[in-house]
């Protein structure tokens, strides 16, 4: 029952994808907001206010988020929404956080889709990507990304930085 893990970041256009930590699927979820409506019968819980949920090394936040249940009880969609939502993961190894925001964050649990979405940003290992809407499809690994809206600085256009390897190949954490 992984509800949040579906390592976001492996968006990344950078060679080395990343690998968040294997255990997090496995840890507990914890959501903590001022207010929680749940409705069993419809399978869905509400969250409002300043939300933090948490599974592992996993940090989902946003101003709510809403979970979306099946008939047995499998969260099927997790939907955080705000001013610039927000999602952090440790990553393998020695790679540091992979982190992303947007003023939604959709993961769809069955269809392995995440869609960050208006002033969408994900960032990792120094590696920088930014756009109004990020669409990844977690089964297949295929990104799609639309610029951001006219009349902003970046004029309609996707933006990313990807930093150079270090001749070791390798790249340290937050470099």
């Amino acid at each position: 029952m992984n509800l949040i893990k579906p390592a976001i970041l492996a968006i990344m256009l950078a060679p080395a994808i990343a690998i968040a930590l294997p255990s997090d699927r496995y840890q507990k979820i914890e959501v903590v907001s001022n207010s929680a409506s749940l409705d069993s019968k419809k399978g869905i819980s509400i969250y409002s206010g300043n939300v933090i949920m948490t599974q592992g090394s996993i940090r989902l936040t946003g101003d709510t988020i809403t979970l979306y249940n099946d008939k047995n009880n499998e969260i099927t969609r997790i939907i955080a929404q705000g001013k610039r939502a927000f999602y952090e993961e440790k990553l393998e190894g020695k790679r540091g956080k992979a982190k992303a925001w947007g003023n939604t964050i959709k993961y769809n649990v069955t269809d392995h889709r995440v869609d960050l979405l208006q002033q969408a940003e994900l960032s990792q290992d120094g590696d920088l990507f930014k756009g109004e809407a990020i669409h990844y499809d977690l089964a297949t690994q295929r990104v799609n990304a639309t610029g951001q809206p006219a009349g902003t600085s970046a004029k309609g256009r996707v933006h990313m930085i990807i930093q150079p390897k270090p001749e070791n190949g390798k790249r340290q954490a937050g470099s």
